[in-house]
């Protein structure tokens, strides 16, 4: 079978049910129909160099990571993961991105741990 991007992120049942976690946990919706339009929409919304864009960024590339890494261990290794575990997975890497950043004491900082659901660092919140 020829293996294309359409086939791995929209037609594999992994990656479809792996995508719909990581949507719902971090409550995100993109337009998931198929590759070119994914791709056309996450260059034009997400391409300044603001740390909420950039993390997104991270995200999508962080989902085609895990997509292929699962499609090699399935073949290669006769092995599997659900697509819940490796969703959760990626959230937490993201959230070890954000907790990684300097970010300054800002609403939309505020913003972003709260979409991510990390605790705000207690060391800010006392000096505000």
């Amino acid at each position: 079978m020829l293996e294309t991007h359409e086939h791995l992120f929209f037609l594999y049942p992994f990656a479809t049910a792996y995508i719909m976690e990581v949507k719902r946990l971090v409550r995100f919706h993109w337009p998931y129909s198929n590759w070119a339009t994914v791709v056309q929409w996450a260059s034009r919304r997400w391409r300044d160099k603001h740390v909420v864009n950039a993390l997104f960024r991270a995200l999508l590339a962080s989902l085609v990571y895990h997509v292929w890494q699962e499609r090699n261990c399935r073949v290669f290794q006769h092995t599997s993961r659900t697509p819940l575990d490796i969703a959760r997975r990626t959230v937490n890497d993201i959230c070890d991105l954000i907790i990684s950043k300097e970010l300054p004491p800002t609403v939309s900082s505020r913003g972003l741990y709260r979409l991510w659901q990390i605790p705000w660092p207690v060391e800010e919140s006392a000096r505000l």
